[in-house]
């Protein structure tokens, strides 16, 4: 089942999720640290597409017509004023002069439009990857703090037909198959990563049964020497704290028993 950003009662979730939800402007909405969802995703959409018609205004004015001019400024005057402006310039030698402070301006507007396009997108892309991630940790008892910048580093968007859209990718950075021989879903990713030595522990076992800060000192707070072997991390609050401490690798290298 996956879990919807924002319902309109609670009554939608099954009663073991309604807990992750918190009522914001009279809907209830999915509350996970750090992440926006369907709201912030749709409001930066439309900022994009503004930024990049802004753009494409911006860079038509430059290119379109000879650099020596400026449309928006020249449609101001007349073609009496032009000519004078224009004689005027070239008598004085400041023609060329005229001519850069203009292309600098329009290369000054590019640039900026290119950073706010480029700050735009790396949002998007962040909730495309994070929106979804948070859900599918949730659904399955892991620790988003822990499995996220995992998630991160093994996902990019990339554009279909237009839209961007989140794509799951191995070490080399090409995409990866599901098992139905369609590219590989972030739940498809999540599901793996519990099944896997390496991040088994950031997901919430059966067996798991609390610990607090006791179980936090024996796993990170007193160092590694303690713990010499998977058998001395009994609980899932123990096995977070290591990881978190040491990596995940350290924790897939401990023996068993």
């Amino acid at each position: 089942m996956r879990l919807k950003a924002t319902v309109e009662s609670l009554e939608q979730v099954e009663e073991q999720y309604r807990g992750l939800y918190e009522e914001r402007d009279g809907v209830f909405r999915l509350s996970v640290e750090g992440v926006e969802f369907e709201d912030d995703v749709r409001g930066l959409r439309s900022a994009l597409e503004k930024e990049r018609k802004a753009r494409r205004d911006a860079e038509k004015r430059l290119g379109s017509l000879p650099a020596d001019f400026d449309p928006e400024k020249w449609a101001e005057l007349t073609e009496a004023q032009k000519k004078a402006e224009e004689d005027k310039a070239k008598q004085a030698g400041k023609w060329d002069d005229w001519k850069k402070q203009l292309q600098e301006q329009h290369a000054k507007e590019l640039r900026e439009r290119d950073e706010k396009l480029s700050t735009l997108q790396s949002r998007l892309n962040n909730l495309l990857v994070t929106s979804v991630a948070a859900q599918e940790i949730a659904k399955l008892e892991g620790s988003t703090k822990l499995l996220m910048p995992h998630i991160e580093r093994m996902t990019k968007v990339v554009d279909v037909d237009g839209e961007p859209v989140a794509r799951v990718v191995d070490e080399h950075g090409q995409e990866r198959l599901g098992k139905s021989g369609e590219p590989m879903t972030i739940a498809e990713l999540v599901s793996e990563m519990r099944e896997s030595d390496d991040f088994a522990a950031a997901f919430k076992g059966s067996g798991a049964s609390g610990g607090g800060a006791a179980g936090r000192s024996a796993a990170g707070g007193s160092g590694r020497g303690r713990v010499r072997t998977k058998a001395d991390l009994n609980d899932w609050e123990k096995k977070a704290a290591f990881i978190e401490e040491h990596g995940a690798k350290a924790y897939a290298e401990l023996p068993d028993k």
